[in-house]
């Protein structure tokens, strides 16, 4: 049985929640409006500076609270940091796939959304299979040298799927690459946890197994929005696939930045 550690008294960091959930709302905004008015829009470039002020002013008040949402000293790190960012990428690659491709099995392939739905049981069930084995992956191969494999297989399923078409089936034009996307994203969460987490002294574990799940959010909200704002802006109306092209290359050049910071990170250990 684990310990449990002895509770202690501490109150709620209002200031710096609201600067962080608010900060991070007007930067996903900024991307939302960028592929709807454009990038030199006064709105998109107020939301892109509203937003790097209360990001700013998010951790000038974590540096000076005693009790502070986040302790900064969790991100000294640079395993932790690069753990961080490659789960942030993956997971905003991933909801932008699911978001992408379901509108494509529906719109274009005449699904309905029930079959649409049914049409991801391979992804999912590959990823409860490839996860099941996680934990001998990492023994064997260490978690540096996941982290860096995942973004590759994910930017490999991203340019399959930009390859859709009009005339594509779902198998195995989306199927396949449906596959080995689900094999990287699986290869994201134990390993990207693992990776957080390791080394966080006692006092921080409660503070420190909140943050997969904050990046996971985060991550999930800012990518979706980078990739559809590309999608947007290569989409011809009332043309499903004209933009698929852009936006999955541009979600596989952001997926394999993901595999070039894990092995930075290891090249760096060494």
């Amino acid at each position: 049985m684990v310990e449990e550690t002895a509770p202690k008294p501490a109150r709620l960091d209002i200031s710096s929640a609201l600067t962080a959930t608010f900060g991070c709302v007007a930067l996903v905004y900024g991307f939302i409006g960028a592929a709807e008015h454009g990038w030199m829009a006064i709105s998109t470039i107020l939301a892109f500076v509203i937003s790097a002020v209360l990001l700013v002013s998010f951790f000038l008040i974590e540096k000076r609270t005693a009790q502070s949402l986040l302790d900064l000293s969790l991100l000294r790190s640079r395993p932790r940091l690069a753990g961080l960012a490659v789960m942030t990428i993956i997971v905003g690659m991933h909801f932008s796939v699911l978001f992408l491709i379901v509108q494509y099995l529906q719109h274009v392939l005449g699904f309905p959304p029930l079959m649409a739905g049914l049409g991801y049981l391979p992804l999912s069930g590959t990823m409860f299979a490839v996860s099941s084995t996680m934990p001998r992956f990492i023994a064997k191969f260490g978690v540096r040298a996941l982290l860096g494999t995942r973004g590759v297989f994910v930017a490999a399923s991203c340019m399959g799927f930009a390859m859709l078409d009009g005339h594509s089936a779902y198998f195995p034009d989306v199927l396949v690459p449906l596959v080995v996307h689900a094999i990287g994203v699986a290869f994201v969460f134990t390993p990207g946890t693992v990776a957080i987490l390791e080394g966080v002294p006692d006092e921080h574990a409660g503070a420190a197994s909140g943050l997969p799940q904050m990046d996971q959010q985060a991550g999930g909200a800012l990518g979706l929005a980078i990739v559809a704002a590309v999608y947007a802006s290569n989409a011809v109306p009332n043309e499903i696939t004209s933009g698929l092209d852009a936006a999955f290359a541009a979600a596989a050049a952001i997926s394999i930045l993901s595999s070039v910071i894990a092995m930075y990170t290891a090249a760096k250990r060494r």
